[in-house]
């Protein structure tokens, strides 16, 4: 009896297994990832000034900040203490009103318009509770 065909099929399923196992974890490093780049892109201007004003004011604390992984923590809190603060404008009446003139701007822009449209709906649909 040839065991080829055997050892290739159980070497199949658990590659297959092994395939289905780490799908999900590599979705999630891909989106953390991605999250980290657009925020650390979106901080790093605030990071680098603040990373100067630090130089200056205190000069014990220049070895901490040569350090990447420290200037890319500082881009990442600073990006995420900007949308913090967004949220908190959004969430408000004035912000609302914002917002309303804001969409009614894109409207008119044909592209964009789509675009945003859909995101929005997008964005709409990931923010309902299971079972609405």
């Amino acid at each position: 009896m040839d065991e080829t065909p055997r050892r290739r099929s159980h070497f199949q399923r658990n590659l297959i297994a092994g395939l289905l196992t780490i799908a999900p974890l590599f979705a999630v490093w891909l989106v953390f990832n991605f999250l980290l780049g657009v925020l650390s892109t979106f901080g790093g201007p605030l990071a680098a000034e603040l990373t100067v004003f630090i130089d200056q004011n205190f000069p014990t604390a220049a070895p901490w900040l040569a350090d990447p992984r420290i200037r890319l923590a500082m881009a990442v809190v600073i990006a995420l203490l900007a949308l913090y603060g967004i949220g908190a404008i959004a969430s408000r009446v004035i912000g609302q009103r914002l917002i309303g003139l804001f969409e009614r701007i894109i409207g008119r822009i044909p592209l964009v318009q789509t675009i945003y449209s859909a995101a929005k709906k997008l964005v709409d649909v990931l923010q309902q509770k299971p079972g609405n």
